[in-house]
């Protein structure tokens, strides 16, 4: 994702988000350097945004556009970010998301992501909500999985 992305991004966000990222975020995570990739498209199809550490990566943020959901496109973006982490050696990949997104939930699940904790009201807003944490460490990661290709991501 570059500078001239961002704007599609927000747009994307606010379409599948009770609290979206605002456009000082996106340019917020470029500027340290966080990867964020794009499935490319008008409208934007999807983008994903991970931060990684020295051993450890936290999955930011994932949306995928209305207009595409169901196409198996987040497990495809989600999978080659994990086989990115792997490769960069990786142990541990957390996130956060809300009770209430079951879509999430279940993509992260059949992942092989387990739950750790739970952040009280984590997200704020008109919905104020606690956040689950959820963990998966890369070497349980299901089958097939980390295999598939993510093709059209842009970084």
């Amino acid at each position: 994702m570059g500078q001239e992305t961002v704007h599609a991004a927000v747009l994307l966000e606010a379409s599948v988000s009770p609290s979206p990222w605002t456009e000082g975020i996106f340019r917020d995570c470029l500027t340290a350097g966080y990867d964020c990739w794009v499935l490319p498209g008008d409208p934007l199809v999807g983008f994903l945004v991970i931060a990684f550490g020295s051993d450890q990566a936290h999955l930011l943020n994932l949306a995928i556009h209305p207009q595409h959901q169901h196409q198996r496109l987040g497990t495809r973006l989600l999978g080659f970010a994990l086989e990115c982490a792997r490769r960069q050696g990786i142990a541990r990949v957390y996130l956060e998301v809300r009770p209430s997104n079951h879509k999430a939930r279940q993509l992260y699940r059949s992942a092989g992501f387990d739950f750790l904790s739970c952040r009280p009201a984590y997200y704020r807003g008109a919905d104020t909500e606690d956040a689950l944490v959820l963990s998966l460490a890369l070497d349980s990661s299901p089958p097939g999985l980390l295999s598939g290709s993510a093709n059209g991501v842009r970084g």
